[in-house]
């Protein structure tokens, strides 16, 4: 999972920001045994050359990679698990043009589908798996939008009481975190952070998924407004990441 250039969030479309990072990865392991180790483990990958492979040519039935991938995935492999983000991504763009109106505009709409995909990605080792890999992770994540359209729904007249009763008043004493912290949590080792919290099971789903859209220009107020929570209720799931990462990402409390 990438994010955008911390000083521009959002500047550069998620596609483009996605697939540079994939060429990124690609150039960086191609002397690197990690293909051979997976086509050792996974029959399905024997054929595999580098990395790049792993993204086949029109008309190349995916589903053994993604069978494959999901389950080096969900043995803890990182590579693994953006290997298959990537591979997925085309499905991806479509469910958020699907979404795009919801969302509040097409960009926004695949950092959102995207941000939760590599979430359920993330949890691979703890989720069973019935038919193929893409379905289930694309139905995965139209359910989580369905769900947070309905609690938004219902939540809005709960929220303008909220709003007009003062209630974000305190929360602006956290709206401005310090620009070292601002960096480290748009920076690209937040994503391997927040993968790692969350298969461990330290870190709630709803806390990374705030931190990586955050981090890519999402406002909190935005968010609190889409999923149907208070506002106040999404300051405390960021704050709840930043306190659990800063250790890891060595920032100074």
């Amino acid at each position: 999972m990438a994010t955008p250039d911390p000083t521009s969030p959002g500047s550069r479309r998620p596609s483009d920001v996605l697939d540079a990072e994939w060429a990124v990865l690609c150039r960086r392991h191609r002397r690197s045994p990690v293909v051979a180790d997976w086509a050792g483990q996974q029959p399905a990958l024997a054929s595999l050359a580098c990395l790049g492979d792993v993204i086949p040519p029109a008309g190349v039935d995916r589903r053994p990679y993604c069978q494959a991938l999901a389950a080096l995935a969900g043995a803890g492999d990182q590579l693994a698990g953006r290997a298959l983000l990537q591979l997925l991504l085309p499905g991806l763009v479509r469910l958020a043009d699907r979404w795009r109106w919801q969302l509040e505009g097409m960009d926004a709409a695949v950092w959102e589908v995207v941000a939760r995909a590599g979430l359920h990605i993330a949890r691979l080792a703890h989720t069973e798996i019935t038919g193929s890999v893409a379905g289930w992770l694309l139905r995965s994540v139209e359910r989580d939008l369905v769900d947070d359209l309905r609690r938004s729904r219902r939540a809005s007249s709960e929220l303008a009481r909220e709003d007009s009763s003062g209630d974000t008043a305190p929360l602006s004493r956290h709206h401005q975190a310090p620009s070292a912290e601002e960096a480290a949590f748009a920076g690209p080792l937040v994503w391997s952070a927040l993968s790692d919290a969350t298969r461990r099971g330290e870190l709630s789903a709803a806390s990374a998924r705030v931190v990586l859209l955050h981090s890519t220009g999402h406002s909190l107020p935005q968010l609190a407004r889409r999923t149907g929570s208070s506002r106040a209720g999404v300051y405390r799931l960021r704050d709840r990441a930043h306190a659990q990462l800063r250790d890891v990402l060595d920032i100074a409390s």
